[in-house]
Parts: structure tokens; C-alpha cells; sequence
């Protein structure tokens, strides 16, 4: 186990998946990169502390990957124009895929869900119903109608 993984799993925060921790190189260091479902995670288990750099997927504007003879690299811009450069990425194929699928999930919105909308008007309707045909009073229907239309 890398030095580094200690100090990984005390950074994620308990709803965060990791999806993919690998060796790699950053700013002249050997370390760990870490692909989580919000953050890219680069941490270097240094002597006396540790270095760890934080990114958020939302925060990526682009990425290339590199192949030299012996080593590889991913090269990633930041929407701020900043560059960051991870070398010799154990499986580089495998991290720039999850590493893209997850920039992927982070930065497409998610659509409001109209289903229970749609489930919460047809119950109206039914109570509507119920009411017409003298099953419930007033009271009873207004009451339920309330509770209904405060989940909306």
C-alpha cells in the first residue's frame, strides 16, 4: 500500500467515492493522484508533512495526454489558463477515462425530475375525486390538498 493512502482516505469526506487512486509524478515529487467524484487529489508524502494539492473536477477545462519513450504524461489546463502536469501515471489509460467520466458527471447539470410533480397532482386529483363523491368533507380535502402542494 502507498504511503500516501492513509493520508487519502482522511481527506474524503464521507459521501465522496473514490473512483481511482494511482502513482504518479507532480511538480517534480513522486506521489498519489486520486479521482473522486468532485476532486482530483495529488498528495506527496514528504519526510516531515505532506503536500497535497486539491482540484475540483468543475475546474478543468482541458486534458492531453503525452507519450515519450519511457515515460507518459496527462496534461491538464485549468479553467484559470493554469497548466498541471502528472508524469508517469501507473495506467494512464485507465485514469485519463475515469478521470474524463467524472469531469464528465461533475459538470453536467442534473435535470429537475417533474415525475413527482406529476405524482403529487394526480393524488389531487384523485382526493378531488373523493371529495365530488361525498367520501371526504371539506376539512379532510383541503387538510390532504395542503400537505400535497408543500411537497411541491
Amino acid at each position: 500500500m502507498p504511503a500516501e493512502m492513509p493520508r487519502l482516505h482522511q481527506m474524503l469526506r464521507p459521501d465522496e467515492p473514490l473512483l481511482l487512486a494511482v502513482r504518479a509524478g507532480f511538480d517534480d515529487r513522486n506521489g498519489l493522484a486520486a479521482i473522486t467524484g468532485t476532486r482530483l487529489l495529488l498528495i506527496d508524502k514528504a519526510f516531515l508533512s505532506d503536500e497535497v494539492v486539491e482540484i475540483p473536477l468543475t475546474s478543468i477545462g482541458t486534458m492531453g495526454t503525452e507519450q515519450q519513450f519511457l515515460t507518459n504524461a496527462l496534461v491538464l489546463r485549468l479553467h484559470s489558463g493554469q497548466p498541471v502536469r502528472l508524469i508517469n501515471i501507473d495506467d494512464i489509460d485507465a485514469f485519463t477515462d475515469t478521470l474524463r467520466d467524472a469531469i464528465q458527471r461533475a459538470t453536467t447539470p442534473v435535470p429537475p425530475s417533474t415525475a413527482p410533480n406529476h405524482d403529487i397532482l394526480d393524488q389531487i386529483a384523485k382526493l378531488a375525486d373523493l371529495h365530488a363523491a361525498g367520501v371526504l368533507t371539506d376539512d379532510e380535502f383541503q387538510t390532504k390538498k395542503t400537505e400535497l402542494l408543500n411537497r411541491l
